[in-house]
């Protein structure tokens, strides 16, 4: 069985909307008012945090999975966000790169992961910054971060590639 050439390109999309839309979440969870958990008595009802009680101390975290893919979808749909506002000339090409560099440094298990979280945040404000209009970006500061990148993904031949492949257009867009 066949699949047309744009398959995986909605595909991508699909996973960046679902992305950016858990962060959206994410932000609107950080606003509720939190509950201690129901006790072992259904005569008292669970009551918010900081009414008067203090929260147990007990604390237990079952990871089932890897905490770091949280965090990195996270970071890609903040980047594909920040890609989706750039305008101009050769912006389609810039949002292309970005994002493909982003999804590359994501995937790539060659990295360690604090190392890929450090690239994946330069990359966002690379693009946040791209995302201003030109008269007020921090260029010098995305000048230091774009120079830093190929050291820090140095140790993966994936992600060299990823931004020998890349790099140039992301720089060219920003004038650097």
């Amino acid at each position: 069985m066949g699949y047309s050439v744009d398959e995986p390109q909605k595909l991508l999309q699909l996973r960046e909307s679902v992305q950016e839309k858990i962060g959206r979440l994410r932000t609107v969870m950080d606003t509720l008012e939190l509950y201690e958990l129901a006790s072992a008595s259904p005569a008292e009802p669970a009551r918010p945090l900081g009414s008067g009680t203090r929260p147990r101390q007990h604390v237990e975290v079952h990871n089932y999975g890897s905490l770091g893919t949280l965090n990195t979808g996270e970071v890609l749909g903040s980047i594909h966000s920040h890609a989706s506002m750039v305008t101009g000339v050769s912006a389609e090409d810039f949002r292309k790169a970005i994002t493909e560099f982003a999804r590359v440094i994501g995937e790539n298990r060659d990295l360690p992961e604090e190392r890929r979280g450090v690239v994946l945040e330069s990359v966002d404000l690379v693009a946040e910054e791209a995302s201003r209009p030109p008269e007020k970006r921090r260029l010098r500061a995305v000048h230091a971060l774009l120079a830093a990148i190929p050291g820090a993904i140095a140790m993966s031949g994936g992600a060299i590639e990823a931004w020998d492949r890349y790099g140039a257009t992301i720089r060219a867009y920003l004038g650097l």
